[in-house]
Parts: C-alpha cells; sequence; structure tokens
C-alpha cells in the first residue's frame, strides 16, 4: 500500500492557512439548505455540493475542480514522472512482470536556510564559520604546494586559487555533516515530483491491469496542437482531447487504417446523446511540467489574472496553474461477460481470447492491400485457392453432365 493510500484512508490533514479549504455537504437536504458545517448557512446562485471558502464567509466559489481531482489522483494508483524522467530507458522494464526498483534521488545541495533566522541564529551561524576559517583554508590549499606565508584566504582569492563556489560548497558539505536522521530542522529540499507521489506503482499491476478511469472525448486536437507535437500528417485522424478527473489529456483515437471504424466519438454537447464520446481510459503516461501554486494566490492574483486565459471576474484556483502532460487510451482490458475485469493470473485471464489488435489486422499499415511483407504470400494463397475452386468447379460440371446422360 503507497503512502497516498495511507494517507486516503487516515483522518490526518494538514492545511497552511493561506489555502482555502474544499467543505462538502453529504445529502441533498443539506446541500439544499446551504449547511456545510459552518456558524450559518450559505447563500449561493447554484446548489453546489463542493464550495470553497476564503477568510469571509460571505465569499464562496465552487470547489468541484479540487474534489474531482483529489477523487481521481489522490489514491497514488497513478505513477506521475518529472519532466526529466522522460529519457531512453533499457527495455527490460517494458516487461509486464518485471517489478520497478525506484532509483535513488540525487542529494540536493543543501545550503543553511538563512531566510529563516532571527538575529540571534544568524548572529550564531556567523561566528561558526568564523570559526571554521582554518578548516576551509586546509580544503583549498589540500591540493596545492604553496608557501606557508601565502597559505592564506585573502591571497587565495587575489591570486584566483581558490575557485568562486568554494565557499558555498564547504558549507554545502559542513551542513550535510551536521544534518542527522534525527534532526529537528527543517531544510529547504524541494520534493521530485513536488508531492504529488511518495511511493513507486509495481510495474506488472500497471502494465497488466492498469485502473480504468471514466472520462469523455471533449473534441480533436486543434492544428497547433498537431503541429507542436507534430502530428499534423494525421488528416482527419488527429487524436482526441479527453477531460477525466478535472484535468484534460490527449490520446489516440484508435484508427489505424480507412476501414476501420472509430470507437469514440464527439461528446454531444446538446445532451440529446448523451452517451456519446463517454468510455473509460487508461493513463499510458502522467508527466508532471509544473506544479500547482497554492501560496499567496491572492497577492499575485493580479500577475496571474493579465494572462488571456484567465478572466478577471475571478481570481484564479491552484489547479489553474498546474502544467501537465497527459496520455491516455481507451481501455481494452480483458473483461469477463458481465464487464467485470479478469483478475490477472486466475483461470479466466490465462484461457482469455486476446483480442486482434490494429497492428496484426491485414490494412493495419493504412494500406487496403495488407502489410507489404505479406502481399506476396496472399497473392500466391489467393491463386492458389482460385485454381483448386476452378478445379472443383470443373469436377462437378462432368458429374452432373455424367449423370443427366443417363
Amino acid at each position: 500500500m503507497s503512502f497516498q493510500q495511507l494517507l486516503k484512508r487516515s483522518r490526518f490533514a494538514v492545511h497552511d492557512p493561506l489555502v482555502t479549504r474544499v467543505y462538502a455537504s453529504n445529502t441533498s437536504s443539506q446541500r439544499h439548505g446551504g449547511d456545510f458545517g459552518l456558524k450559518s448557512p450559505v447563500n449561493r446562485p447554484r446548489m453546489s455540493r463542493y464550495i470553497r471558502l476564503g477568510k469571509a464567509i460571505s465569499g464562496w466559489r465552487s470547489g468541484e475542480e479540487e474534489a474531482r481531482f483529489m477523487a481521481q489522483w489522490a489514491d497514488g494508483s497513478i505513477p506521475w514522472a518529472s519532466k526529466a524522467d522522460r529519457r531512453l530507458k533499457p527495455a527490460s522494464i517494458l516487461s509486464p512482470y518485471t517489478e520497478s526498483t525506484p532509483e535513488p534521488e540525487a542529494v540536493v545541495s543543501v545550503l543553511p536556510n538563512v531566510d529563516a533566522m532571527n538575529d540571534a541564529e544568524f548572529q550564531s551561524y556567523l561566528q561558526d564559520i568564523r570559526a571554521r576559517r582554518s578548516e576551509l583554508r586546509e580544503t583549498v590549499f589540500s591540493e596545492m604546494d604553496v608557501a606557508a606565508d601565502e597559505a592564506t584566504l585573502p591571497h587565495a582569492a587575489a591570486k584566483g586559487i581558490a575557485r568562486d563556489s568554494a565557499a558555498a560548497d564547504f558549507q554545502v558539505e559542513q551542513t550535510q555533516k551536521d544534518l542527522k536522521r534525527s534532526t529537528k530542522t527543517i531544510q529547504p529540499r524541494p520534493h521530485r515530483l513536488h508531492g504529488l507521489q511518495y511511493s513507486s506503482a509495481p510495474a506488472a499491476g500497471a502494465a497488466l491491469h492498469g485502473r480504468a478511469i471514466p472520462g469523455r472525448a471533449l473534441d480533436r486536437v486543434n492544428v497547433y496542437g498537431q503541429r507542436s507535437s507534430f502530428r499534423a500528417l494525421e488528416g482527419t485522424n488527429a487524436e482526441w482531447v479527453v477531460g477525466l478527473g478535472g484535468l484534460t489529456a490527449t490520446g489516440g483515437s484508435g484508427v489505424s487504417r480507412v476501414t476501420d471504424k472509430a470507437s469514440l466519438s464527439q461528446f454531444d454537447y446538446s445532451r440529446e446523446r448523451p452517451e456519446r464520446g463517454i468510455a473509460k481510459f487508461s493513463v499510458t503516461e502522467a508527466t508532471v511540467e509544473a506544479p500547482p501554486k497554492v501560496l499567496a494566490l491572492g497577492v499575485a492574483g493580479k500577475r496571474w489574472l493579465e494572462q488571456p486565459h484567465f478572466s478577471g471576474a475571478r481570481r484564479p484556483a491552484p489547479l489553474q496553474t498546474f502544467r501537465f502532460d497527459l496520455r491516455v487510451n481507451e481501455d481494452a482490458g480483458a473483461t469477463d461477460a458481465s464487464g467485470e475485469r479478469i483478475l490477472p493470473g486466475s483461470a479466466e485471464w490465462v484461457a482469455r481470447e486476446p483480442s486482434r489488435g490494429l497492428t496484426e489486422a491485414e490494412g493495419a499499415m493504412g494500406l487496403l492491400g495488407g502489410p507489404r511483407a505479406k502481399r506476396p504470400s496472399l497473392a500466391s494463397h489467393r491463386t492458389s485457392t482460385r485454381a483448386q475452386s476452378d478445379t472443383i468447379d470443373s469436377l462437378l460440371a462432368r458429374i452432373a453432365g455424367s449423370a443427366g446422360g443417363r
């Protein structure tokens, strides 16, 4: 069980005073009565199950976006990756039976948190640096043959012997030596994935039996999106923009040849056919481009509202500052007759009939004649079949003629 799943099942929660909290009403009577567990009912023009409140109860905003995001992405089942992790990896990890081993995180250079010190702590910090001048001098001149009268820090700075980063590197080394596992000092060390993931998901479960997320196909990727992702040659076979869990992702249309019929269609915004465009999707790639900004949004609101994609009538929400890249595919997992997913390794899973993929079907290369490598064999097979059919027809005609003559 991952750390996110443990937090989801616990009653522990930490909120920063500057972060607005999401309030929920469970029953319809509470929702229609405006009872969210506060001192007084909340008056609002629309009925919302989730709302967000600031410092004053009079002002509120909808919290549906945050609630949907937490419901879909906060259980740790989707392994997020940072933008730097998108690199070539050995092909052995693509095996669905290989468990992924998390790589050790790189050691972050830790400098003393000078901004968080008060006057007394800063004076103590300066005294500690002055007391270690001899250690810094020994570190700078340890690999150099310099006379004793010239082995001073001013001489090293004047002659260019010491590097510009020598003092900072020395402080980092001393800070790492001072820090212990049981230390109570908070040092600035940012999380690699901005807190979205604390443990790696098993590769076997993610590849064989990934969780299907309900979503809807909103629209095709526009021309700008096609050019930016080098997909302008797809023509009408453009990717879909899929909405799921309060976020938008991109996914293939599932069409690889002219004769293929698309399984997805655009969502019907007129609500005449509400089932159109709704399907289940599996996340194939989730990359964090930039973390959401949750602190001091009120102070930085003017800067965010100057951007064209923000309306001046409302303040920006944290999820609107979140930059990500999601890739999804329409879920084609193994299911039984009732539609329930089959457990990997069970008898039903072993005996299931694998579905023919588009790459295995004739014409998967986008041509009606089938793959080029199989065309000679297919032509010879058709020729032999036609010859055998002609021979059988001639024999049947002779038998019929002889029977009629008698």
